[in-house]
């Protein structure tokens, strides 16, 4: 049997829910599935990396925000899970490793990507999008790296906790 590292899930406003790991191939797949946990659909391979993290809004639409040659990406799917365009960069290029990112999704589909940066000394960074994927603002430094933990509001108010 494959070895997978279980890193998500998120659920909707009707039960429905997706959860994300890594697979053996360093791939992060994701599975839709309804409120009675059925399956939906087949497995959809997000991309090559790791640490992946699941956010779905009120409709069932979600993001997966996940770590690649260490940097972080994300990638919007609708609720069909079909991808609403391609995987973009969240984090800033540099040289410094980014990693162990979350995703939260407010109903409307605004969402906040968060991960730990590796640069100078770690931090926790953040960076709001639109429901559309377009960034809100820069990223921005919301703390101290350690452990924290993500949490948005249904109206896209968030909260990260951090143990560092």
């Amino acid at each position: 049997m494959e070895q997978a590292i279980i890193s998500g899930i998120a659920h909707d406003s009707h039960g429905n829910f997706v959860a994300a790991w890594t697979d053996s191939a360093s791939e992060v797949v994701v599975q839709r599935f309804d409120a009675t946990t059925a399956p939906v659909g087949g497995e959809i391979i997000v991309g090559s990396g790791t640490n992946g993290a699941v956010g779905m809004d009120a409709a069932g639409n979600f993001v997966v925000a996940y770590t690649h040659n260490g940097a972080i990406f994300a990638r919007r799917y609708g609720s069909d899970g079909v991808p609403l365009g391609s995987a973009f960069q969240v984090s800033q290029p540099t040289s410094d490793p980014q990693y162990r990112p979350d995703v939260a999704v407010a109903a409307d589909g605004d969402f906040v990507v968060v991960w730990v940066s590796n640069e100078a000394s770690d931090r926790i960074l953040a960076q709001r999008y639109d429901s559309a994927g377009a960034p809100r603002g820069d990223q921005f430094n919301v703390g101290s790296a350690g452990d924290f933990d993500l949490s948005m509001n249904a109206t896209g108010d968030f909260l990260v906790l951090s143990g560092g």
